[in-house]
């Protein structure tokens, strides 16, 4: 195959791979994924503060995606699944005309630090068994897995891979990261040798004047496909009616 042939093919593939992503039902977040989505075999990671949102952010993007016809299976860690799904339950619901279009949502929950990528991927085969795989893989504070010899990021690596899922998780700031007013890369909170294994970093902040405006930003840490750029979106969102995102503000680099 010639050099130019093999370039333009290697192009088309990219192209190819920007519209095979999980949506996270947001437009404005998509087009900034290099997948139009979360990636397939990729581990993406919001970076948010304890009691600023993350799991009604998880909830959101989970319900996004089943509306989208995506089959979710959500890791409960934290917090048991009855409150997971009542939180979920009780979400504006405005995009579905049709529910047969839906797909499944799945809310599991384990005791803490018993869990293991191991045990998870037992859990996936039973599932198939009966039926269903998962296209999107949510884990809501993966911090709570035994910690298998520090394997736990690893291990849902290898999970994404093998399934061909995205699998979308959360971490938590260090000391130093919680009290920045945008959260970068090196203010995660679990061993820095992991992000090696994120595919996308993403970062939820607000500072206490844009919380009473109802505005919050996602500010984009580490996107290993996409250029270095570093930005982001800022957006309206109105947490007490369980509304992660309301409207789109713009674009901050």
């Amino acid at each position: 195959m010639a050099l130019d042939t093999l370039t333009n093919s290697l192009i088309d593939g990219a192209a190819a791979q920007t519209v095979s992503g999980i949506t996270t039902g947001y437009t404005e977040f998509d087009r900034h994924l290099y997948h139009g989505g979360w990636g397939r075999k990729e581990l993406s990671c919001l970076l948010c503060n304890d009691g600023f949102g993350k799991s009604l952010a998880l909830g959101d993007m989970a319900k996004n995606a089943v509306q989208a016809g995506f089959n979710v299976l959500y890791v409960a860690l934290e917090v048991a699944k009855e409150i997971v799904a009542r939180l979920i339950d009780n979400m504006p619901d405005e995009t579905v005309s049709d529910a047969s279009e839906c797909g499944i949502l799945k809310v599991v929950d384990f005791p803490l630090n018993e869990l293991t990528a191991g045990a998870l991927d037992a859990a996936l085969v039973g599932c198939q068994m009966a039926g269903t795989e998962f296209d999107l893989i949510v884990v809501d504070c993966p911090e709570f897995m035994a910690s298998e010899g520090g394997a736990t990021y690893r291990g849902l690596k290898r999970l994404a891979q093998k399934w061909n899922a995205a699998v979308l998780l959360t971490v938590s700031p260090n000391r130093d990261g919680a009290k920045s007013l945008t959260m970068r890369v090196t203010d995660i909170g679990c061993n820095w040798s992991n992000v090696n294994l994120f595919d996308v970093l993403l970062s939820l902040n607000a500072t206490e004047a844009e919380e009473q405006a109802g505005e919050a930003r996602l500010y984009w840490a580490l996107s290993r496909n996409t250029s270095a750029e570093t930005f982001s979106l800022r957006f309206k969102q109105d947490r007490d009616k369980l509304q992660f995102f309301t409207d789109f503000i713009g674009k901050e680099y």
